[in-house]
């Protein structure tokens, strides 16, 4: 069993066993179970006098059970005390992803589970080591010490504080190296250990089981030296902020108030809690918003202020943080007062710096060392690790380091930390901008998408109003939905025509919902709306910056932040979209904002380099690119542009013929938009003087493959059947299609359209396509692909009575009026008598009176009608 099994197990033990306890005195107990392990390890027995432990004598015996749960960690494992604060951490693991992922803001008593993470063990040598190597001589065996200034102070006289400690991993390591170097000073092990604890280190968090935790695995630690540590009355300098009410207590080290002793710190080190401002309890949010202004947007950045003030000016302050300050503009204010606070250097992560699968990914870091004021630009270290797998043996590598004044690649206070950037990345970043030339923008927020977006396909086709040139014509239309550009996955050139937005009579539902939302909260906004309808280029708010691409968004669209648009002049429209669509836009992208989520204003600082000479060559390219794109999108049926499905476009005769002409045809468009795609990299590469890219982005087009496009042939006869596409060659057309007659009659569609002496061969080939029977596929598959398919707004409900199938079929959603009960009625009546059918007949006459709302969407509708068909 692994740690994390293992402290999930234990918490559910401890719970069990004390069902009438408090949550907090269960994780009480919790941690008391692994310092009694721990302990016991270390041949230790009697339980010490210390916070964890007040006023306990002995284990009871209903958590003898639960402290068997540890028993099989060996003890060599518990030598390293840190393993009480992995557990606890762990412990918490569960209901921090929990919270997360319920995206909502937190209350008061959530924030500690959601924001503590237990450093790695190299990165907090990092931190320590670079902190004490600024103030003191560092030591042969240190291994993450960077060049830099350095001093020689007394390291008996240096004070280190953890305004976010946690369960100590970080005090704990600030210990032993501060041990080292008093002991190799002269100074006895037991007097350096009792030395540290009483004069040296200093923590404080806002939980106060962690804070326990903390004194303990400390006092473990100096136990090796001085064994009757926990006799002695020894009382550490760590704060829990218990004496304040909760919703002050969640400011933590933020308040400035007597709760820390000292004034000031040699040297502040600190992992920060990560909590943007949308998640904030309101307390806390309007708190940093008061007292931290510049570092409003997320708690790490409040923290990176409040840690400055923390250290003395002549000290140093080290952290680990969400490497964001560094590029976005909403951190503009923050990198300023950075300024104030020179760096030594700045080791650059990016994702993966923590293991744990929760935030390995999401969570993108820099650790940095600054001092505590300013000072005579010197050259800081600077150390990109953002594309090594393992970071801490990357970390040696002399070639990633690099010796830079800030200077020389942000010379204004307020440019990103580009630090990697070369001479030619440099210069160019001195041309125009994009945003010199283009407006870039992002669209509304509706604040109720539910209530205000649909998918194209839920709606009544002709209440959907098609390439609309201004709000003038879309008004006078009539239509209530309007084609609406949110974003969607990376995909390059055309496509991602999904949605369409309620916005009948120039939005006037839609204007008069934000203004009564926004009596009470922000949020509905119709930002930049006189750039709505216009043709622009867009992109998908998240991707990763070496498959970016921009598509063209057509006239008649409204669009939202996850749209975002830009707007060239016409004469620089296609150049525009070849640019933003080259690995050249992507360099500059990773420059400016190293993460997945791109803003207009990360577009806007792209240097604008125009050749007009080669101008002819890449609209001829991009145009193309384009129109490969858009066959492919208009190949499947969730474009409102599809006709008819590409097997049978193929032509008649054999689907194995067909589907070898369809793959053709699809490695053909690949082709060619790579070649497209490969020359327009190279001519903005020759235009921006960079090094053309070894290898291009693959083409961003759908997957061909044989299973899909069988089931998704079937999909589209049993449309025809159900009157939603139309085949000339094909009228046979019904209301309700039962799941067990769709092999017959598709076996007479495909002889209808694709001739009827390999009617029975194309069949044969369906089934060897999907890799079963074509009466089992459609019986148990065709239902759940068209749910897939349609993104589980299915426009063909499936009617079933229950297990034995009295009735099971499909409707055609925009076929059944204002009720598919009649349909259903008279077919139930035509079924064989029997109790399901009888039961079944029940439930659709207790519906009699529900009524579909053409507009409520699918999802909605399928609700009121849920006891009738099977389940979206």
């Amino acid at each position: 069993m692994d740690h994390r099994k293992r402290a999930a197990a234990l918490q559910a033990a401890v719970t069990q066993a004390m069902p009438d306890a408090a949550e907090s005195e269960c994780v009480l107990w919790f941690c008391r179970l692994c310092a009694l392990r721990c302990m016991q390890a270390h041949g230790m027995q009697e339980i010490p006098e210390i916070t964890l432990f007040r006023g306990i004598t002995a284990i009871p015996e209903s958590l003898d059970a639960a402290a068997m749960l540890l028993a099989d960690i060996p003890d060599s494992e518990w030598q390293d005390v840190s393993l009480v604060g992995w557990l606890f951490q762990y412990r918490n693991l569960p209901l921090r992803e929990t919270i997360l992922r319920s995206r909502q803001k937190l209350d008061a008593a959530h924030v500690p589970a959601a924001t503590q993470l237990f450093t790695p063990d190299w990165i907090v040598r990092c931190m320590v080591q670079n902190s004490l190597a600024a103030l003191t001589q560092p030591q042969p065996d240190w291994a993450y010490v960077l060049p830099g200034d350095g001093d020689s102070r007394d390291p008996a006289a240096l004070t280190i504080l953890d305004p976010c400690m946690g369960t100590g991993h970080i005090l704990l390591y600030a210990f032993d190296a501060l041990h080292a170097l008093l002991t190799r000073g002269g100074m006895r092990p037991d007097a350096a250990a009792l030395h540290i604890l009483e004069k040296q280190l200093c923590g404080t968090d806002i939980d106060a089981a962690a804070a326990a935790v903390t004194e303990f695995t400390l006092m473990m630690r100096a136990a090796a030296y001085v064994p009757d540590i926990f006799t002695r009355g020894l009382r550490l300098h760590l704060y829990d902020y218990a004496d304040l009410p909760e919703e002050e207590r969640m400011f933590g080290a933020l308040l400035r108030t007597p709760q820390i002793p000292a004034r000031q710190y040699d040297a502040v080190i600190t992992n920060p809690p990560y909590l943007g401002s949308s998640g904030m309890p309101p307390a806390l949010a309007a708190f940093v918003r008061e007292h931290y202004p510049e570092g409003r947007s997320d708690l790490f950045a409040a923290f990176m202020l409040r840690c400055a003030e923390l250290t003395k000016p002549d000290g140093v302050f080290s952290m680990i943080v969400q490497h964001s300050w560094m590029f976005l503009s909403s951190y503009t204010a923050l990198r300023r007062r950075m300024r104030d606070y020179p760096l030594r250097s700045l080791v650059h992560l990016g994702a993966k710096a923590f293991a744990m699968a929760d935030v390995g990914t999401v969570v993108q870091t820099a650790v940095f060392t600054a001092y505590g004021s300013p000072r005579p630009e010197r050259p800081a270290c600077w150390v990109r690790l953002t594309d090594a797998a393992d970071k801490a043996a990357a970390f040696q590598e002399p070639q990633r380091r690099m010796l830079r004044c800030i200077s020389q690649f942000a010379p204004e206070p307020e440019d990103p930390l580009c630090f990697w950037a070369d001479e030619r990345m440099l210069s160019l970043l001195r041309q125009p901008r994009l945003g010199d030339l283009c407006r870039i923008c992002q669209g509304m927020t509706t604040s109720d998408n539910k209530r205000f977006l649909r998918r194209w396909y839920e709606v009544p086709p002709g209440s959907i109003a098609f390439g609309c040139r201004d709000a003038e014509e879309a008004a006078a239309s009539g239509k209530t939905w309007f084609p609406y550009n949110k974003g969607g996955k990376v995909r390059r050139w055309y496509g991602n025509h999904l949605w369409v937005v309620n916005y009948r009579d120039n939005g006037t539902e839609l204007r008069s919902f934000h203004a009564l939302l926004n009596q009470t909260h922000s949020g509905g906004r119709l930002k930049n709306a006189d750039t709505y309808f216009r043709r622009a280029v867009t992109w998908q708010f998240i991707t990763e910056a070496d498959r970016f691409g921009v598509r063209l968004q057509p006239e008649g669209f409204l669009y939202d932040v996850s749209g975002s648009c830009l707007f060239p002049e016409e004469r620089d429209f296609l150049y525009v979209m070849g640019l933003l669509s080259s690995p050249v836009a992507s360099r500059f992208l990773e420059l400016f904002n190293p993460t997945m989520n791109f803003q207009p204003e990360n577009l806007r600082s792209i240097p604008f380099v125009s050749d007009r000479t080669r101008m002819p060559e890449i609209e001829a390219h991009v145009r193309a690119c384009i129109a490969l794109a858009q066959e492919d999108w208009d190949l499947d049926a969730e474009s409102w542009d599809f006709a008819v499905h590409p097997l049978v476009h193929h032509g008649g005769g054999l689907l194995a013929d067909a589907w070898e002409q369809h793959a053709a045809a699809c490695r053909r468009r690949a082709a060619e938009m790579q070649a497209h795609e490969s020359a327009l990299a190279g001519i903005f590469a020759e235009i921006y003087g960079l090094e053309a890219p070894a290898a291009q982005a693959a083409p961003t087009l759908r997957p061909c493959r044989r299973e899909t496009a069988a089931a998704g042939l079937i999909e589209f006869a049993a449309g025809c059947m159900l009157g939603r596409y139309h085949m000339p060659a094909f009228a046979e057309e019904t209301a309700f299609l039962a799941l067990s007659e769709i092999p017959a009659k598709l076996e007479r569609f495909l002889a209808a359209v694709m001739g009827g002496e390999t009617a029975a061969e194309n069949v044969e080939w369906l089934s060897d396509a999907l890799g079963m029977p074509l009466d089992r596929w459609c019986m148990t598959k065709l239902y759940p692909y068209h749910l897939r398919h349609f993104r589980k707004r299915p426009v063909f409900w499936l009617a079933t009575s229950g297990r034995k199938h009295a009735v099971h079929g499909l409707v055609n959603y925009h076929r059944m009026g204002e009720s598919p009960v009649p349909l259903l009625m008279q077919t139930a009546k035509q079924a064989a008598a029997s109790p399901e059918r009888d039961k079944y007949l029940e439930r659709l006459a207790s519906l009699a009176g529900e009524r579909m709302d053409p507009d409520a969407g699918i999802p909605a509708n399928h609700a009121k009608f849920r006891s009738i068909f099977a389940a979206i």
